[in-house]
């Protein structure tokens, strides 16, 4: 039961439930075949049952396959309805139906993971700065629900809709020299794309700006009051080629991290980012799609819905693999988002509604 969501749910009736479980001699001999049965030999130290209850079913459910095994033995010795019941609660949160809304209400965080060796730190008052640019008239509405999202997370938010791509290129020149004292800095782009490159509003031939170069304003040589920090990039647009076949994204692990390495990116360019989480909507050579009548791109309702619902005490990567994983089932592979991580090495939670004491 690893998934925060359901065990607070569990604990929430956790009393209630022991008190419907028996400590028979079948079910405390069964124990001995669970991976937990290591703490068996402490558990019989409680002279009193409701302790030895609390002890076994708060640490023999940790794990997901810890739980599954509990259950069974549950069912072994003759518990059926607590079997099933403690297996309600030993599965994954079902997703938000999407709506059509723009104030999605972030769930709040109940645990602050921020700094250390594992996490990078995000529990400043001020988050950061956040620009979303949107070229596409009839999906402002989504950038206004990143906004409210973001905001949400106590991250500086800014829209720029309309701009050519020489305007955007300035608008970010400008951002990547400002001092940056936040957690973090986050860039989104809404709009037309392909080939590796963003391209301005109106689609003028030629009007067009390359990913690579985009992310580089914001290395940490070209902008210093983000060294250490982590820098997201969202490029909600086609990845669409008209000469090359597209090849697949390769996971790869690297100690604890996954990293999913694009072979088709941008090859003439020498990544020298650190820290960064680079996001694609859709595969390499896909269009992506978006309704007119809505307001929202398949990759945009997915994946605010995502950070929603989950972002309390779920990662970036494991947002996105959450966005994957729906995307998939909604849409099929083809519309799979694809991230690059460049030198990331400690996980980004968001901690939506907390804040380091001043």
């Amino acid at each position: 039961m690893e998934q925060e969501g359901p065990r607070i749910r569990f604990n929430k009736i956790f009393f209630e439930y022991i008190s419907t479980v028996t400590l028979s001699s079948q079910f405390m001999n069964l124990l001995r075949t669970h991976p937990c049965e290591y703490m068996l030999d402490d558990v019989k130290n409680f002279r009193d049952e409701t302790a030895k209850k609390c002890r076994i079913f708060g640490e023999f459910t940790r794990e997901r396959d810890h739980c599954s095994k509990l259950a069974d033995i549950l069912e072994k010795s003759g518990q059926l309805e607590a079997a099933n019941q403690l297996r309600e609660y030993n599965t994954s949160e079902k997703p938000w139906k999407y709506k059509d809304i723009i104030d999605l209400q972030v769930v709040k965080a109940v645990t602050l993971r921020s700094g250390h060796s594992r996490w990078y730190t995000m529990d400043g008052r001020q988050r950061g700065r956040a620009l979303i640019f949107v070229t596409i008239d009839v999906l402002h509405k989504e950038a206004q629900r990143f906004e409210s999202i973001l905001k949400q997370m106590y991250f500086e938010v800014e829209i720029y809709p309309r701009l050519t791509a020489d305007q955007i290129e300035a608008v970010l020149e400008v951002e990547a020299n400002h001092q940056h004292e936040g957690d973090a800095f986050i860039m989104m782009f809404i709009g037309h794309g392909g080939d590796e490159k963003i391209k301005g509003y109106g689609e003028t031939p030629g009007d067009e700006l390359a990913i690579s170069k985009i992310v580089d304003k914001f290395s940490e040589k070209n902008c210093d009051s983000l060294k250490k920090k982590p820098k997201v990039f969202v490029f909600n647009c086609c990845r669409t080629k008209e000469e090359e076949t597209p090849l697949p994204a390769v996971f790869k692990l690297i100690g604890s991290q996954i990293v999913i390495d694009m072979k088709t990116i941008d090859k003439n360019w020498t990544n020298e980012n650190q820290r960064t989480y680079i996001v694609y909507a859709c595969a390499e050579g896909i269009p992506s799609w978006y309704y007119p009548s809505e307001g929202f791109t398949q990759f945009g309702q997915a994946f605010s819905h995502t950070i929603a619902q989950f972002s309390w005490y779920k990662n970036l990567l494991e947002l996105l693999l959450k966005t994957q994983s729906r995307l998939e089932k909604e849409m099929g592979k083809e519309q799979r988002p694809e991230i690059r991580l460049c030198c990331v090495e400690r996980e980004l939670y968001f901690n939506p509604g907390l804040a380091k004491q001043p």
